[in-house]
């Protein structure tokens, strides 16, 4: 899903939309790939080799929570920065 917080229009929303969509099926094929382990965002950005920012990717994560496809799991793994990440995993209909 995508949040238009810019309020773009046009061609510019159609654009976004489509790119959040992508972006939403390839995080969720990274869980996909990695059935019953959870994952947090930073994982799931180094399995996408891509240059998102981490905000898109938990964007993501929350979008397929909220269509069930993900659950959010008690487990915390150590960022980067040194913060604390929850993990996601697939729900169990994905699995």
């Amino acid at each position: 899903m995508y949040y238009n917080t810019t309020n773009e229009i046009g061609h510019n929303i159609v654009k976004a939309r489509d790119n959040a969509l992508k972006q939403d099926e390839r995080v969720l094929a990274v869980f996909k790939a990695f059935p019953g382990k959870p994952l947090s965002p930073w994982i799931v950005k180094g399995k996408m080799a891509t240059r998102a920012p981490i905000t898109s990717i938990r964007r993501a994560i929350n979008s397929l929570a909220k269509a069930g496809k993900l659950k959010k799991t008690h487990t915390k793994l150590m960022g980067p920065f040194g913060k604390p990440s929850y993990c996601w995993k697939l729900s169990d209909e994905q699995s």
